[in-house]
């Protein structure tokens, strides 16, 4: 009895889940079929992944579906250079809060309400600028209270975003509204975005005090929030963090500024 009980309930599961991968099939293949899409990568269990082309040739975007669920997942990937510094963006609502993440730890160090913690301040900018939020509220409005999640990490952005299967429409205003972002991050030229790459300036250089824009050296203090180094003197002069979007004021430690820079 206990046999039979187990093999039924085996037998339904698969069941259940080959029925939600062809209909995740069948939903992403009639999307990619109509906003031009192409199939790269096929399963026969476990879907496949269609990739789209935007505006530009530095913009692509791909289409996957979670491999255990009834969802369908967009992964979005835009080849924008964050020159090593790691940025999570969870949206909540309509993209109201923003995570900073530690890399040597990979755990949040703080989450804040709409600000940046990034050396590069012309870079969070154009992030939150240039239309690029209000097509974020967008994807994010169709997802109605489910778990989307934005990572810019590594030099580029992925956006994985669940559709219930069977919602065929809202899975179209997913790839367009995809496209649209990928194209305001990765046209080289679009309005307010120039997408040359981060210049480095006085406000962007880690080898600068962001107070007094002089060379860091001698004893220097660590923002406890964001890491980023200041002059003692300049700190204590301030009383906070003087980086862009950081509203630190407790420090993790000194050290001899000199003796940690790499030869």
């Amino acid at each position: 009895m206990g046999w039979s009980a187990a093999l039924a309930t085996v037998g339904w599961v698969a069941v259940r889940y080959l029925s939600r991968a062809k209909m995740n099939r069948q939903m992403l293949r009639t999307v990619a079929r109509e906003r031009g899409g192409e199939v790269v990568r096929a399963q026969w269990c476990g879907g496949f992944t269609a990739h789209f082309q935007g505006l530009s040739e530095e913009v692509h975007i791909w289409l996957s579906p979670v491999p255990h669920g009834r969802h369908a997942a967009l992964q979005l990937h835009v080849p924008w250079s964050t020159d090593g510094r790691w940025l999570s963006l969870a949206p909540r609502g309509a993209l109201s809060r923003l995570a900073l993440w530690n890399r040597r730890s990979g755990r949040i160090v703080r989450e804040l309400d709409y600000r940046l913690g990034t050396s590069h301040s012309s870079w969070a900018r154009r992030l939150i600028g240039g239309g690029v939020t209000t097509r974020l509220q967008q994807i994010n409005a169709l997802q109605k209270g489910g778990g989307s999640e934005l990572w810019l990490a590594n030099g580029r952005l992925s956006l994985t975003f669940c559709v219930p299967a069977g919602a065929t429409e809202r899975l179209r205003q997913l790839v367009d509204n995809g496209l649209e972002l990928a194209d305001q991050l990765g046209l080289q030229d679009r309005g307010d975005i120039q997408m040359m790459g981060p210049v480095p300036d006085a406000e962007d250089d880690p080898k600068d005090c962001p107070v007094c824009r002089e060379a860091l050296a001698g004893r220097v203090v660590f923002c406890r929030a964001c890491g980023t180094p200041h002059h003692r003197d300049c700190w204590r002069y301030v009383g906070k963090c003087s980086m862009f979007g950081c509203t630190g004021t407790r420090t993790r430690g000194r050290w001899n500024w000199l003796r940690r820079r790499p030869v």
